[in-house]
């Protein structure tokens, strides 16, 4: 079993624009929502290659379920306690000129001390039945920039 770590994952949402213009009201001719985060990318694409893997990820609010589920659906095991913020969403630009592939990053849920310690918790209860872990993306605010160096310690 792989474990993949993302703190901090996302609703990618990829918009499409005929003309996107700054400073002006702009109206989607599509959009898309997918899983997102780095460390949900990996977990993603290593169930893809069929490897049995574990998603330890802080699930926020309507849309933290929603990613959830979503990535259960794609044989993504997903562990990790539940927040009342939401989960962060992305947006992508999708538009031919100055704007393409223009990202916009929300910044997700804050967690506090009692969070951070819940999620670690969790971390440590997995390690037993893990082969190799992945740390993969940023993590939410509310964490100390040691968030990742006290996991690997």
């Amino acid at each position: 079993m792989i474990l993949v770590v993302c703190p901090n994952p996302s609703i990618d949402t990829e918009m499409e624009f005929g003309d996107f213009q700054s400073a002006s009201v702009n109206r989607a001719i599509s959009q898309q929502y997918f899983p997102g985060g780095k460390g949900v990318h990996v977990a993603l694409a290593l169930a893809e290659y069929k490897q049995p893997v574990l998603l330890l990820a802080f699930w926020g609010g309507a849309t933290g379920k929603w990613l959830r589920e979503l990535c259960e659906q794609q044989n993504v095991a997903c562990v990790g306690p539940y927040l009342e913020d939401w989960t962060r969403f992305s947006i992508i630009i999708n538009q031919p000129g100055r704007y393409k592939d223009t990202q916009i990053l929300g910044k997700g849920p804050c967690v506090n001390n009692r969070e951070i310690d819940i999620f670690f918790d969790w971390f440590k209860t997995t390690l037993a039945d893990v082969s190799w872990v992945v740390m993969s993306g940023s993590s939410p605010v509310g964490c100390p920039k040691s968030f990742y160096q006290d996991f690997i310690k």
